[in-house]
């Protein structure tokens, strides 16, 4: 059957819908652009990199030791707080190298401030060497700052220095000492071990020896040893009636009436005779 004319969909056209109907597709934001060297070393000076204190923390960053000196001038404020209240000093000593450290405490700059975190430039230091050189300075200058609210421990003399060195010294020499006896031990340990396999293998090769052996052979062999162990009574001169061999200071093998310096010789002359 034929469907009626009213009842029949017409085909859309989207031409007659007006733009404001149609659901518009957003446009892809562009990301900004922003330098990576400057976000490690400053957020807030992005738009200013003539700004003198993002050059000085740019040197830092760079280990520029010559640069940073030239950019200390007089008109920079070396306690100015940065980022998170960070001073220069507290950068400088997060980078670990004490020559920034040792400039900015020479120029005046102040080893009490703290941070957001509460934590002085001392605090933030991670290398042994940087907080060396704040007790360094605390040792030349002991009633320039409040130490104890700059948390540095207790000053660095060079006569502390030297003892020091001295007892490092001492520790590695101790240790070098401590590794010679190890290795020592470890040879003659090796040594001894190789001995007991040694033994070992000429205890075996005897008993393999021994089975081999006659009875009668077996028991010349104990006579010998029983008379070796009573010093030496026993021993006899002359020749061995066999090889002709001098039994001077031996003790011999006897058949008979006959002598012979080894088992083997006994043998060959049984067969002889």
């Amino acid at each position: 059957s034929k469907i009626p004319e009213s009842h029949q969909t017409k085909p859309l056209n989207l031409k007659s819908i007006p733009n404001s109907h149609l659901k518009q597709r957003p446009e892809k934001l562009k990301p900004v652009e922003t330098p990576v060297e400057l976000c490690e070393i400053e957020p807030e000076f992005y738009e200013d990199p003539d700004n003198v204190y993002f050059k000085i923390l740019a040197a830092v960053k760079s280990q520029n030791q010559e640069l940073f000196t030239s950019l200390l001038v007089s008109e920079v404020n070396l306690d100015k707080p940065l980022d998170s209240s960070n001073s220069l000093l507290h950068k400088c000593a997060s980078v670990n190298d004490p020559n920034f450290v040792k400039q900015l405490l020479n120029r005046g700059a102040n080893p009490e401030l703290k941070n957001d975190s509460r934590k002085t430039p001392f605090q933030v230091a991670g290398d042994k060497e940087v907080r060396d050189e704040f007790r360094r300075f605390m040792a030349l200058f002991p009633d320039k700052w409040d130490y104890k609210s700059a948390s540095i421990p207790s000053p660095l003399t060079s006569e502390l220095e030297e003892e020091q060195a001295r007892k490092k010294a001492e520790k590695k020499k101790a240790q070098r000492a401590a590794k010679n006896q190890r290795d020592k031990e470890k040879k003659a340990a090796k040594k001894e071990a190789a001995k007991k396999e040694e033994d070992k293998l000429i205890a075996e090769a005897q008993k393999l020896r021994l089975r081999q052996l006659t009875p009668r052979e077996r028991c010349l062999l104990a006579a010998e040893a029983r008379l070796a162990s009573e010093g030496g009574r026993g021993c006899v001169s002359g020749k061995c009636d066999n090889c002709e061999t001098g039994l001077d200071g031996l003790v011999p093998f006897e058949r008979l009436k006959y002598k012979y310096c080894s088992v083997t010789c006994v043998r060959e002359h049984k067969d002889k005779l």
